[in-house]
């Protein structure tokens, strides 16, 4: 039998009844759901090399980094070994105490492990949840939940231990969360609000397109001129491995015209790729470092329109670009005004893979150390691609560290002061943008349209 919250006040005039009735409907519907905030203890963390923070004890703090898709992730905590007869365990905190109706397990890889789970109050006082009570799964991956039967715990630790060996392989766990309900914590994507929900994607037909591979498009300002990287193709200047950058440009019907390779100097045996352009379209900025000799070198590069065409690419100095940690590729992304530069790559303070650097052109002309951006936006896992939109607030680029669709997902984040290193919560761009594999390369004009 349920009993009326408003039978206690039935005497009030009907307008106050109302009221109090909806309040004491909302405050009985009010549920808190917490993940962990802080580690308060564990018995080992796998640590792959000297750099990153790939799979360690911090990785299962917050919302989770994968589900609810399921595999292998190094934004998820792994025992330091695999199938050890050892038992292995995770104590994490939480913001506040609250009364416990569930705990939410976000076992991302290797499900199944999972032999004892206890909760601790402000006291310190130790409860035991369960014990033995899970089976082993062939499952990969899934959100194990415990409903505690005594309604009167109040916790705001969990501990979590595994044993190995009852599943094969390394085990990981992705988040820990708490609830005042039984209603299930849901792993959710973090959709963007302005993510399009009606968006018709549209092949742009065979005058872009070819039977090789087109990727990482730059739109010029005024969007009618569309820059590309193609390889796999007999076209391109040497072997048809390598890449070229080719161009092609809007008619009065706006119809893209058949593309053109764009030849010497911006094209060489090399590989060629533009990643940004200047706000008066004269200046494109390219991948490598372009010799005098015809060799290439990492780095990057710009080269100017004139009458006679582009100008031989010049090198864009970096200072200290390159340490002994650094990977041989780097991806660049160019502010509007040609004064800030985006780099993804990987250095001794990374957080695993490549992260999202930043660095800005000294009076010099020689653009300063790539600074990290700050762990809001980088992950243990691949972000890439950037793009920095027209207002130079606005940043898109690739990630495989945040739930997502797919192996890896595009991701807008906006720049909120002028360090360049504080940046709100990356949002996804939804289901109609990205798609099961990996997305990348996102670029709009100027107009944004």
């Amino acid at each position: 039998m349920r009993i009326n919250p408003c039978g206690i006040v039935s005497m009030i005039k009907k307008g106050t009844l109302l009221l109090v009735c909806l309040l004491i409907y909302s405050a009985t519907q009010a549920q808190d759901n917490l993940w962990a905030s802080k580690i308060l203890g564990y018995s080992s963390e796998y640590r792959p090399g000297p750099y990153g923070k790939e799979f360690r004890a911090i990785q299962i703090l917050g919302r989770p980094n994968k589900l609810p898709d399921i595999g292998k992730s190094p934004c998820a905590w792994s025992p330091a070994l695999a199938n050890s007869v050892n038992e292995e365990w995770i104590k994490v905190g939480f913001d506040k105490t609250i009364p416990l109706r569930q705990v939410a397990i976000a076992e991302n890889f290797n499900a199944g492990a999972i032999v004892r789970v206890y909760a601790y109050n402000d006291n310190g006082d130790e409860t035991l949840l369960i014990e033995n009570s899970i089976t082993p799964t062939k499952e990969i991956g899934k959100m194990t939940y415990i409903f505690p039967a005594d309604s009167t715990i109040r916790a705001n630790a969990i501990k979590v231990v595994l044993q190995p060996s009852r599943v094969i392989g390394y085990n990981q766990i992705d988040a820990i969360g708490i609830s005042s309900s039984t209603a299930p914590i849901k792993a959710e994507i973090l959709v963007s609000k302005e993510a399009p929900k009606d968006l018709q994607k549209e092949n742009l037909g065979k005058t872009v397109n070819s039977k090789g591979q087109e990727v990482a498009p730059v739109i010029s300002p005024d969007g009618r001129m569309l820059f590309f990287t193609r390889s796999k193709f007999p076209g391109n200047m040497g072997s048809p491995n390598r890449q070229d950058v080719w161009v092609s440009s809007l008619d009065n019907g706006n119809n893209w015209t058949e593309a053109v390779n764009m030849r010497a100097p911006i094209n060489n045996e090399g590989d060629n790729a533009i990643t940004g352009i200047s706000p008066d379209g004269k200046t494109v900025y390219l991948i490598n470092v372009y010799n005098k000799d015809g060799s290439m070198s990492n780095g990057l590069s710009k080269s100017v329109r004139t009458r006679e065409g582009w100008s031989f690419p010049s090198e864009c100095r970096i200072k200290n670009h390159y340490n002994d940690h650094d990977k041989n590729f780097t991806e660049f992304a160019i502010s509007s005004k040609g004064k800030v530069l985006i780099l993804s790559v990987q250095r001794r303070d990374t957080e695993g893979n490549k992260d999202l650097y930043v660095s800005f052109l000294q009076p010099d002309d020689v653009w300063s150390e790539p600074k990290h951006m700050g762990t809001v936006i980088n992950t243990p896992d691949y972000e890439g691609s950037p793009f920095i939109a027209s207002d130079d607030k606005t940043l898109y680029f690739t990630s495989a560290g945040f739930s997502g669709y797919g192996n890896g997902d595009i991701f807008v984040s906006r720049r909120l002061d002028d360090t360049w290193t504080n940046w709100s919560v990356p949002e996804n761009l939804g289901p109609n943008i990205n798609t099961p594999q990996w997305d990348g390369y996102f670029n709009i004009p100027a107009s944004a349209d």
